[in-house]
Formats: structure tokens, sequence, C-alpha cells
């Protein structure tokens, strides 16, 4: 359920806005054991926005700089970034 809600989210980030002009952003962390299943979800993102016709909502999930973030997000400013193992993306950003 809520890898869905990501993904709407997601495909529907930057069309809807409040009367202020804010535009909303979900940040969502899922954090569970190892073979949990967290990893079907990720592969999921794939299958779901392939098969709907965007792929490009789906952002690398081996990015490993703030630099590599911020070139995708300029060219495709909505997106979702299903980032295996976040512990490891900190501290390579804390480094």
């Amino acid at each position: 359920m809520l890898g869905g809600i990501c993904l709407v989210s997601c495909l529907i980030g930057r069309k809807i806005k409040s009367s202020l002009g804010a535009k909303g952003n979900i940040f969502v962390a899922t954090f569970a054991k190892s073979a949990a299943g967290k990893n079907r979800v990720l592969e999921a993102f794939n299958e779901v926005a392939t098969a709907a016709g965007c792929p490009e909502y789906i952002l690398p999930g081996d990015m490993t700089s703030d630099s590599a973030l911020a070139d995708s997000l300029s060219k495709q400013p909505a997106g979702l970034w299903p980032l295996d193992e976040f512990g490891k993306f900190l501290k390579v950003a804390n480094d």
C-alpha cells in the first residue's frame, strides 16, 4: 500500500498545487529486517511505471552523490527514487 501511495504521489507531484502555489512532496523510508520483502516494492515501481508508459518517473536507484541526484531532478523534476540500503547512502553523504 505504501508503495502505491509513493508512486501515485510521484505521478501527480507537479500537476496539483495549493492556492498558494505549493506543490506536494512525500518522503518515505521503510525499515524492515533482511529478507522481509522490501526489494519487491522497489522492483514493482519499475514494472508499474513501465506498464503505465511513464518509466522516466523512476529515478536511478544507484545514485551515490548529491550532484547525481540534482542532475536527475533537473531532467525529471518529479520522480520516485527507489533507494535500497538508505543507511549506506547516508554514510556516503556524510563523508
